[in-house]
């Protein structure tokens, strides 16, 4: 479930504007971060090894050359 949470912030309304276009680049920052560290999170447990994806890019690389010779584009 999600919850809510709520900040009130009084101020004189000539900072008004100046103050919603720095919150905004401010959560844009911390939701580019807090992604990156969840990504961090994720492949820190994960068991795919550098030696999986040279192993798969080799196959990758394979089938687009067949697929490439069968199409008669090589």
């Amino acid at each position: 479930m999600e919850e809510e949470l709520c900040i009130r912030i009084d101020m004189p309304p000539e900072f008004k504007e100046e103050f919603k276009l720095a919150l905004a680049k401010t959560m844009k920052e911390f939701e580019d971060q807090f992604e990156f560290k969840m990504a961090e999170e994720i492949i820190s447990k994960s068991k795919f090894s550098e030696q999986d994806a040279d192993e798969l890019s080799e196959k990758v690389k394979l089938s687009m050359h067949e697929q490439l010779k069968e199409d008669g584009l090589i």
